[in-house]
């Protein structure tokens, strides 16, 4: 802390941080169980029944992107929830979809995982199922891609 805050402030935060107490983490990831590429899936599969338990915060979530190629629509719950997303001056229709995670370490117990579709975003198609291959043959288009995926995310 001390390369950003000198010692009054650094004693300011520590004071603050003290008696804080975490009730909702909501943990967000471009990749997931049923998307993965490298090491962030099994990460983000393996952290968070950590956070809830060891670190006893009541609400951990994840909220990470539907692929509607990827992903298989069964495997996830509707919410009904549905809403618009302003985007690059227009509206974006999308709707959130759940997964229960039910695990048995650090302890048995359960999170929620949410799971966000929205129209015309998060179309990966590619040969490995991977959700940062937009455009196999063409790396520019697959960046340009990638990146207004990550805004609208």
């Amino acid at each position: 802390m001390s390369s950003f805050f000198n010692a009054d402030e650094i004693s300011t935060i520590k004071g603050k941080l003290k008696d804080l107490k975490i009730q909702n983490v909501v943990f967000c990831s471009f990749e997931n169980r049923f998307a993965k590429s490298g090491g962030l899936a099994p990460v983000t599969i393996n952290i968070l029944p950590y956070l809830k338990e060891v670190n006893k915060i009541p609400s951990v979530i994840l909220m990470t992107p539907f692929y509607p190629n990827i992903i298989d629509r069964r495997k996830l719950k509707s919410t009904g929830k549905h809403f618009n997303v302003p985007f690059n001056n227009k509206s974006v229709r999308a709707e959130l979809y759940e997964f229960t995670c039910n695990y048995i370490s650090p302890k048995k117990g359960a999170l929620k995982e949410y799971y966000l579709k929205a129209e015309g975003f998060f179309e990966s198609r590619n040969r490995l199922r991977d959700p940062y291959i937009y455009n196999e043959s063409d790396t520019r288009l697959n960046e340009t891609a990638m990146r207004e995926n990550a805004m609208l995310f």
